[in-house]
């Protein structure tokens, strides 16, 4: 029994000695991977309020990768961080993936501007994005230098306006209606069954003639509720600004104006029968065939004087220019199509651009930053630009 005894001792020994070496190599291999794992982690850097470039260089220095999405924000200037999902100073791996959300600047209140609303609103701008309609029934966008083009949806669409992130438009089909759809092409949305190629959106509210060819003005809250008429008289076209809206009544050619709430309903103008109106600053220009004349906001004359050309014209007002389309030698065998701009009060008159009328017929002009944007109706409303300096001009899709 002793002897037994002796041996068994001496088993219990050996697999305690066994077990202690098991255990010493288990904890020596968790201190060297612990040790490792404490040499991958990095501390997370506070990059909110960075600019997006500032933001990538203080993670890269740290070893992390930023992946970012755009929002709006009327606090953050544009560019700059809103806020990162990993909160700073937090531990984490070398390698990861810090998202954050940067501000595209503060939302932007006025969908278009309110000359280009009058020219079937085929294109708009927000930030460095163009949106515009396509030949193929379609809504896209682009970076204004022509990259990352991104097709929306494809809806026929006319009138379109873009506020912070839904765009808003009328439906270009026998089908009609207003529609809003998010930026990212989500969530399309039927606001009114009204058809409206005169449709101006800012801030909360869209303003719209009830018919394609002009009535009553109404205004209606982006959401489709608290529809409110503004005007008893049928309108063809209207610009709104400063508070007040500024049409012309289809009856008389007069241009009238009213508050943007309906109230004050007077007569702005009397002295020709106008075709077309636009805003410069706080000039408004109004024209026909023969006569340009430009009104102060209290109805007194900034400028009056001949018409460019004695043919048809269409003018439309950005920084501080007219801008206009008008044909020459319409009644000869080489009718032209011309592009120009001045001043409203008519000096410094430049032409920008001329072109077969034959081959691009066109109704309008859309001016956006520095350039112009017109459609090429005999090809299937295929969508142009040229620069102010006329010295490039290129198909957009």
């Amino acid at each position: 029994m002793k002897k037994f005894a002796q041996k068994y001792l001496i088993a219990i020994l050996a697999v305690a000695v066994i077990i202690t070496s098991l255990l010493t190599i288990v904890i020596y291999k968790n201190i060297e991977n612990n040790a490792a794992i404490k040499q991958n982690l990095v501390t997370v850097p506070n990059i909110e309020g960075m600019t997006l470039e500032n933001a990538e260089q203080a993670l890269k220095n740290v070893g992390l990768t930023l992946r970012t999405e755009t929002q709006f924000d009327n606090n953050v200037p544009e560019g700059c961080v809103i806020s990162q999902e990993i909160e700073a100073n937090k531990q984490i791996n070398k390698n990861s993936i810090i998202y954050a959300k940067i501000s595209a600047g503060e939302i932007n209140t006025s969908g278009t501007t309110p000359s280009n609303a009058l020219h079937f609103g085929f294109v708009t701008s927000q930030g460095d994005w163009i949106y515009f309609a396509g030949n193929k029934d379609s809504i896209y966008r682009m970076r204004k230098d022509k990259s990352e083009l991104q097709r929306i949806c494809d809806s026929c669409a006319v009138s379109i306006n873009v506020v912070g992130e839904w765009i808003y438009f009328t439906d270009g089909t026998a089908a009609g209606g207003m529609y809003k759809i998010k930026t990212d092409g989500s969530r399309k949305t039927k606001i009114s069954s009204v058809t409206s190629y005169n449709l101006y959106v800012e801030g909360d509210w869209i303003y719209y003639s009830s018919e394609f060819s002009g009535g009553q003005i109404y205004k209606m809250q982006t959401n489709g509720g608290s529809i409110v008429q503004l005007t008893k008289d049928r309108c063809s076209e209207f610009i709104v600004h400063d508070g007040y809206i500024y049409y012309i009544n289809s009856s008389n050619r007069y241009v009238y104006k009213c508050t943007v709430d309906g109230e004050n309903n007077t007569l702005f103008t009397s002295r020709f029968n106008v075709s077309d109106i636009a805003v410069v600053d706080n000039i408004i220009v109004l024209s026909n065939s023969t006569k340009v004349l430009g009104l102060k906001l209290d109805g007194s004359i900034y400028s009056y004087f001949d018409s460019i050309y004695t043919s048809f014209i269409q003018i439309n007002g950005y920084d501080g220019w007219v801008y206009y389309l008008a044909y020459t030698n319409i009644n000869s065998n080489s009718p032209k199509s011309e592009f120009g701009r001045m001043k409203p009060n008519g000096t410094q008159k430049t032409t920008i651009y001329e072109y077969d009328y034959l081959n691009h017929a066109n109704n309008y002009l859309i001016v956006i930053d520095d350039w112009i944007y017109f459609q090429n109706e005999h090809m299937n409303d295929v969508l142009y630009r040229v620069n102010i300096e006329g010295t490039i001009a290129e198909k957009v899709e």
